[in-house]
């Protein structure tokens, strides 16, 4: 089984080192360090409360740093000091380990994370586990500076954690940190392979994702009302309608939220995999009185916040292909008087639940007892998606030992 070993010690409130050991060798080495990088990441977040000033700050530095690698290296990690081990332990410190058996696979994957020196009521730990965090992100990019395939995959980690944590409850915090790990990794591997079949999936995509932009058709009313009740609930956090549609942000939200739905189009990839993830969040979230725009909206945003994992949609389930579509909708469809006004969080954010809304719609599309179930029954949990010969159908028993929500161990 494949894994690696972490002890990060505070020898000084703002000295501390870094050791890490990996059983891999070569590329896998790599890879290894991208999926203990974001199982940490969240794991600390969810220590603190995604909720908690502290939770939303490391949130908030992580998206940063991964926009800007140079800025973390130049800087320095938050005001504490990397220095090489003095051969004895910190007072404070976190050993964590990992072993998993594969990348896909949350069954597979075995992450545990120990503090040690904080006492039982935990003091200090607002100050010391986001500083681990930067201290460790800093670590692997200064040892692999000179990699930029490496380097613009950490990145890509980074980003997909710093927007996505502050949105998802402790239940999901696994799954997103697998997703981001997977962003990382399809980043790192593209590099790697310039010019291979991912490269050619991203000119495709891109080709048709300018051609559906250019050609500005309207999507269905139900659709087009998810996505600018989306934009609007940016704005207005736990309100789903009113939102402030004066405000010159909504646009760029809602084109956003486009963008990511256009971007979906585009892709097209093969979404089997995604359905029993996109089935749940939807079944979990909708209310029986609602709308069909409403309830769009609903299953969007959960499955947004439950990290449903996208990048299995993608053609040959390639992460990168998402981080790809938000950068084109950037660099390309977005102007800097836009960016300017929205916070980069929310844009990946909206960008996402683009995403979800397309395959949730195409869901009750090809599932038409799925979508009898969001309109008329009070409590969901009780379905699930079943994979028959032919053709996905629902079944009235208890979710499969798969369906369980998944949680890092304490």
């Amino acid at each position: 089984m494949a894994g690696a070993r972490l002890e990060i010690h505070f020898h000084l409130q703002d000295e501390v080192s870094v050791s890490l050991d990996s059983t891999e060798t070569g590329d896998v080495v790599r890879e290894t360090e991208l999926l203990l990088f974001a199982l940490y990441a969240a794991r600390q977040v969810l220590t603190l409360g995604n909720t908690h000033g502290f939770g939303l700050s490391l949130a908030a530095v992580l998206l940063h740093a991964g926009e800007s690698p140079d800025s973390l290296l130049r800087d320095g990690p938050g005001g504490v000091h990397l220095v090489p081990s003095p051969g004895v332990p910190g007072r404070r410190r976190y050993r964590a380990s990992l072993e998993y058996t594969t990348f896909e696979d949350p069954a597979g994957i075995h992450f545990r994370l120990s503090p040690v020196g904080f006492g039982v009521l935990g003091g200090g730990v607002g100050y010391y586990a986001p500083s681990s965090v930067l201290a460790l992100l800093y670590h692997l990019l200064r040892e692999r500076e000179a990699d930029p395939a490496y380097v613009a995959g950490l990145a890509a980690a980074a980003r997909h954690l710093g927007s996505m944590l502050p949105h998802a409850g402790a239940a999901s915090q696994l799954a997103l940190a697998l997703n981001a790990a997977a962003i990382g990794r399809g980043e790192l591997l593209r590099a790697l392979a310039a010019g291979g079949a991912d490269a050619a999936s991203l000119d495709a995509a891109t080709a048709r994702f300018r051609l559906l932009w250019q050609a500005g058709e309207a999507p269905q009313a139900e659709v087009g009302e998810a996505l600018a009740t989306a934009a609007r609930s940016l704005l207005e956090p736990g309100e789903a309608r009113p939102g402030k549609d004066g405000d010159p942000r909504l646009g760029v939200y809602e084109l956003t939220a486009l963008g990511g739905y256009r971007w979906r189009q585009a892709e097209g990839g093969e979404r089997d995999p995604l359905r029993r993830e996109l089935a749940r969040s939807a079944l979990a979230a909708v209310r029986h009185d609602a709308d069909d725009a409403v309830n769009l909206f609903a299953a969007g945003r959960q499955c947004v916040i439950d990290g449903v994992p996208f990048s299995w949609g993608s053609p040959c389930g390639s992460a990168a292909l998402l981080e790809a579509g938000y950068r084109r909708l950037v660099e390309e469809i977005l102007t800097p008087e836009a960016l300017a006004l929205v916070d980069r969080r929310l844009l990946r954010v909206a960008f996402s639940f683009g995403v979800a809304v397309h395959d949730v719609a195409e869901l009750l599309t090809l599932e038409p007892s799925l979508a009898e179930a969001l309109r008329s029954k009070r409590r969901h949990r009780s379905f699930r998606l079943t994979r028959e010969a032919d053709a996905a159908t629902l079944a009235s028993t208890r979710w499969a030992p798969e369906h369980r929500s998944f949680r890092l161990t304490r």
